[in-house]
């Protein structure tokens, strides 16, 4: 899954369901650079609550960016 695909959902959908989308294209992310950071890696695909904490904020900030490029209101 590419940017585009996760800024389509972003523009149809609120931020819940965006986390859906995203969800997966992290851990996509996250698996491909385990090498680089495989202590962070491990972290993140682990522990659910660390897992959370990160998807939240990443989430809201992605949905937000992607929203304000396309000019639409940022209304959660």
């Amino acid at each position: 899954m590419c940017y585009s695909k996760v800024k389509e959902a972003a523009v149809v959908n609120p931020v819940d369901v965006l986390s859906f989308v995203l969800d997966k294209r992290m851990n996509d992310v996250i698996v491909d650079r385990v090498d680089q950071n495989e202590a962070m890696a491990a972290r993140f695909l682990n522990d659910p609550e660390f897992k959370k904490v990160i998807m939240d904020v990443l989430t809201k900030q992605v949905w937000e960016k992607i929203r304000k490029e396309e000019g639409i209101l940022l209304s959660i």
